[in-house]
């Protein structure tokens, strides 16, 4: 900015020259604590809220304060990263309506949607497969009407980005149905010594699971099953040997959900190769 021609003439105070800004009083300030505290903002342990990443990244491509939109890009890539182990995000409960990622940015759910917008305004791609897979976890209304951001106003997809999520979010569902298929077809392997009563005990699963809505676009997430199958409510628990080759089969099944995001998501980049 100030290496452009200045005019002749032009309004000063005390000696110095005036220069006018169109940004945002807050999103300027988080500017001005990134050059003048940075020990607050360039500190892996220092948590930052998702408007300050918002604030680094938009001021300081604009200014060309390149340590500033660096550090907003790598703490993005660190919450919407190019493979399913290092997704921060993975194994947790995503239709609860208070969840919020406490890794190195305060991530709300909601906050997907200002994400995929940055994402699609700094060219930033990389970060749409995961971070639309968040999207996809907002109710209906929330999608379609958008949701209010920390200034009073709304943040909303654009209506292309609309359809892209809210057809990703349909494949998500029969992505995490599919995960379940080792239940469908309930035979027990080889190694199995009570093969009986797993089989038995894989049909009750099935139709509890029919009952608690069996399929949801949440289609990342493991953990539940194992809980599920071992919980002490559970009167009779799958054998080790069944438990074990139906988290690997779902295991399996997660990863490719992980690999179709691109697809579901319309990214052709996906997954990103190793550098």
């Amino acid at each position: 900015m100030f290496m452009l021609p200045q005019p002749e003439e032009y309004e000063k105070i005390e000696g110095c020259p005036v220069v006018h800004l169109s940004d945002g009083k807050r999103e300027l300030g988080v500017l001005l604590g990134a050059l003048y505290e940075g020990h607050k903002f360039y500190r892996s342990g220092n948590m930052l809220t998702m408007p300050e990443v918002s604030a680094l990244l938009r001021l300081g491509t604009k200014y060309q304060v390149d340590h500033a939109r660096d550090e907003a890009i790598s703490r993005l890539q660190h919450c919407f990263p190019s493979t399913l182990v290092d997704f921060p995000a993975r194994n947790v409960y995503l239709q609860d309506p208070g969840w919020a990622l406490t890794s190195c940015i305060h991530l709300r759910k909601k906050d997907a949607i200002g994400v995929v917008n940055l994402a699609r305004a700094f060219d930033l791609d990389f970060l749409l497969p995961p971070a639309f897979y968040l999207c996809a976890q907002l109710d209906y209304d929330e999608l379609v009407d958008g949701v209010s951001d920390d200034c009073g106003g709304t943040m909303r997809l654009s209506p292309h980005d609309l359809k892209i999520c809210l057809k990703g979010r349909s494949l998500l569902t029969k992505a995490d149905l599919r995960s379940l298929q080792p239940l469908f077809f309930p035979q027990s392997g080889a190694k199995c010594q009570t093969q009986e009563a797993c089989v038995d005990i894989k049909r009750e699963i099935v139709q509890e699971l029919w009952y608690e809505n069996l399929a949801n676009p949440n289609a990342l997430v493991t953990q539940w099953l194992r809980s599920y199958v071992e919980g002490p409510g559970r009167d009779r628990p799958l054998c080790a040997v069944c438990v074990e080759e139906l988290m690997e089969a779902y295991e399996r099944q997660t990863q490719n959900t992980w690999d179709a995001l691109g697809k579901y998501f319309q990214v052709p980049l996906w997954p990103i190769p190793p550098s």
